[in-house]
């Protein structure tokens, strides 16, 4: 099985410039690109010299996505976000990149000094997301990693100081936390006769204290700030599927 760039396999074509620049556009004083459908998943590569990407507007999903089909999502970026590439990072067996939630759109602009700083820290907190990742995978079983999913997307409603959290599907679920849908199933209907959620596809979390026990005891920590940093938190989940 391949695996595509819009229409192109990802380790091959032009750079992301070239590909997806609207005639040159100008935008201010940046340069403009073509927007993202919905559901596409790319790797911008490098910003020309002196420049750099950052997400106009709309929602961009990182992901790692396996030959197999397993897509496995490390964060999510809002506007404002600068957006890395990750041609060294990939390899044959996976790749890392970014999938549109929903129309969104690139610009280049010229960098400033901060924003290198900027950069930088945006590759350390992905990586960071990717050694967790790997350690939850690894190490926890699947109930304790939905646990921790549950946290990353109560933290975020928190963030965002909404009543209900939009859960993703059983099956993106499933995905993400690289098990069967049956198992995810299983796991919240007994989250729900628990009483620690509750509603069907907008949940409300009833009882956080139970996830963070469980996903402590799990992880051999005792403070609960230790728990919400090792569990760590999603950008933003505007447009989950």
């Amino acid at each position: 099985m391949g695996l595509t760039l819009i229409g192109e396999r990802i380790d091959g074509g032009q750079p992301f410039r070239a590909r997806y620049r609207e005639g040159g556009t100008a935008h201010g004083d940046a340069t403009c690109f073509r927007s993202m459908r919905p559901g596409e998943f790319f790797d911008p590569d490098a910003a020309s010299p002196g420049m750099m990407l950052t997400l106009e507007r709309g929602t961009l999903t990182v992901e790692i996505v396996t030959l197999t089909g397993v897509e496995l999502c490390l964060d999510r970026l809002t506007p404002g976000h600068c957006v890395v590439g990750f041609r060294g990072v990939s390899n044959p067996a996976f790749v890392i990149g970014y999938r549109a939630q929903g129309p969104a759109r690139l610009i280049e602009r010229p960098m400033s000094a901060t924003d290198v700083d900027v950069a930088v820290a945006s590759y350390r907190a992905l990586l960071s997301a990717a050694v967790r990742l790997t350690y939850q995978l690894a190490c926890l079983p699947a109930s304790h990693r939905l646990y921790c999913e549950l946290l990353r997307l109560e933290a975020a409603r928190r963030a965002r100081a909404e009543t209900g959290l939009r859960a993703p599907t059983h099956a993106v679920l499933a995905q993400r936390l690289s098990t069967s849908r049956e198992t995810v199933s299983r796991e919240m209907n007994h989250l729900r006769r628990l009483g620690v959620i509750a509603g069907g596809q907008e949940i409300e979390v009833t009882n956080v204290g139970y996830l963070l026990s469980k996903a402590a005891s799990a992880m051999d920590l005792f403070r609960e700030d230790d728990v919400w940093a090792s569990v760590g938190a999603y950008t933003a989940l505007a447009g989950d599927r």
